[in-house]
């Protein structure tokens, strides 16, 4: 890049440069995508796709100059010959750098650049200057066709990259119709120099750079010598024509503009500028069609994504599993290692319930952990030891009737059968003060029979103490068997003492 270009994109730009992130038509960049798929490729079909959009047409330009021989600024290549030469594994390398979709909807909410309506005026503006570099027997139809589709790069490279001095330019112009002037004001230079700047900076064709840096000249006497190539002339009409099409409202005002131009500068009658503008009226009609098959592609696309999504989503479940069952396994292993040594010290039966629920507590996220014992004079099953509760917890003091029908406590302790209870269920503790008893807390929770010697001595109560949470089997069945060793421990103490 040239100091003077470097020095203006340094001055306007509000972020680097990044030929990536050039906004891309939706459509456009899925309509490529699909061309690069499956085993017969069409080099014409993707060139002819690429051409329907500024940005894919600027970036594939420059890859193409970065792999090719030709010195920069060279005489126009054919488009298909150069992308064949260039090769698609290159051009597939480009589309995985290319940012993948771009949202004209945020674009338009930083900058207000409507990137439909630009895309609208550059291709209307190409189809124009195909068509009259047929009526003048210009030499390379398609340069004029390129020229056409970026005479305005400049507008969307201030869009992108500087979005708050793209806002302020679009606010005045909804007021002031002299886009120019508004551009000098703010940018202190114009899209036309951007665009020449960038286009000449990735190798397009010295003849397109003229164009686009010079077709919003006058044609009078002070932009004449602007004007002196001939798809320099070919663009300047070609700019009118598609603006006549773009801005229905002042059609006539852009018709003759045209016109004007179309005599002075390329030396067109009226009847053959009629013929020009009814042939580029009818080449956009047909892209309605072609919108048509963009709307297929989204369809697919997005089925596509949703496959993904779902495809993603049972990734990320079975990494979460296997996370909670390496998770668990940790725990389980650090349980382990802290209750090894409390069962060798052959301590009474207190301290290893005690042990184990600060065990279970350290090692695991369960909130408390409460040991209920039976009571031969009582026949309840009374709150002995617990870990985790607050002093004042009712869990502490908390005692239920081991004969009850519908109690979860005497079930567990009679049946000897482990209930997890997954919902808001409720046990009501019989209290000595108190026969209706005060509600157990609404939190999931799990009750394990206490064994010594195959015969019932109590019941274990586990919860997360969290509404949200409920207790895996799995974690159950690793503290049963926690839970058995302890008693074997106690039943060996027993025996020993006896």
């Amino acid at each position: 890049m040239s100091n003077t270009n470097g020095h203006i994109l340094k001055r306007v730009l509000e972020s680097p440069f990044d030929e990536s992130q050039i906004p891309t038509l939706p459509e456009m960049f899925l309509q490529l995508r699909e061309d690069l798929k499956g085993n017969v490729i069409s080099v014409k079909k993707i060139s002819k796709t690429i051409l329907m959009d500024p940005a894919l047409t600027l970036r594939t330009l420059s890859v193409i100059m970065k792999h090719s021989k030709e010195e920069i600024g060279s005489p126009y290549i054919p488009f298909q010959k150069s992308v064949k030469d260039m090769g698609l594994n290159r051009l597939r390398e480009m589309m995985k750098n290319y940012v993948l979709l771009h949202d004209p909807a945020e674009l338009k909410s930083k900058s207000l650049f409507d990137l439909y309506a630009y895309w609208k005026h550059s291709i209307y503006a190409a189809y124009a200057a195909e068509t009259i570099a047929e009526f003048v027997d210009y030499t390379c139809k398609e340069e004029a066709y390129v020229a056409g589709l970026l005479h305005d790069i400049g507008k969307l490279i201030v869009a992108q990259f500087a979005p708050t001095k793209s806002w302020k330019i679009q606010k005045i112009y909804r007021a002031h119709s002299d886009y120019h002037k508004i551009e000098m004001r703010i940018l202190k230079t114009s899209h036309t120099l951007i665009g020449e700047s960038i286009a000449a900076d990735v190798g397009t064709p010295k003849n397109i750079v003229d164009a686009i840096r010079s077709h919003d000249m006058d044609a009078g006497e002070e932009g004449s010598r602007y004007l002196q190539s001939n798809l320099t002339r070919i663009v300047s009409v070609a700019n009118s024509i598609s603006k006549l099409f773009c801005f229905r409202d002042h059609s006539n005002h852009y018709f003759f503009e045209g016109s004007e131009k179309a005599s002075s500068l390329l030396g067109l009658d009226q009847e053959r500028y009629r013929t020009i503008v009814r042939k580029t009226g009818n080449r956009i009609h047909s892209l309605i069609d072609r919108f048509h098959e963009h709307a297929v592609l989204f369809r697919n696309y997005s089925l596509e994504l949703e496959r993904l999504t779902q495809k993603d989503q049972n990734i990320k479940k079975r990494l979460d599993e296997t996370e909670n069952t390496l998770q668990q396994r940790d725990a389980t292993l650090n349980m382990y290692n802290d209750i090894v040594p409390a069962i060798n010290t052959r301590k009474s039966r207190a301290f290893l319930y005690n042990e184990l629920a600060k065990t279970i507590i350290k090692n695991t996220d369960i909130k408390y952990v409460v040991f209920f014992l039976y009571d031969k004079a009582t026949k309840l099953l009374e709150s002995r030891y617990s870990c985790g509760l607050a002093p004042n917890d009712q869990l502490r003091y908390a005692k239920f009737d081991s004969n009850g029908d519908n109690n979860v406590f005497a079930s567990t302790f009679k049946d000897q059968k482990i209930h997890n209870i997954l919902k808001d269920d409720v046990e009501k503790p019989v209290n000595e003060n108190n026969n209706n008893g005060n509600e157990l807390r609404r939190f999931p929770f799990a009750t394990l029979p206490i064994v010594e010697n195959k015969k019932p001595l109590g019941v274990m109560l586990i919860s997360h103490g969290n509404t949200e949470r409920i207790i895996t089997n799995d974690f159950i069945e690793i503290i049963s068997k926690l839970c058995n060793h302890i008693s074997v421990a106690v039943e060996s103490i027993s025996s020993a003492a006896a």
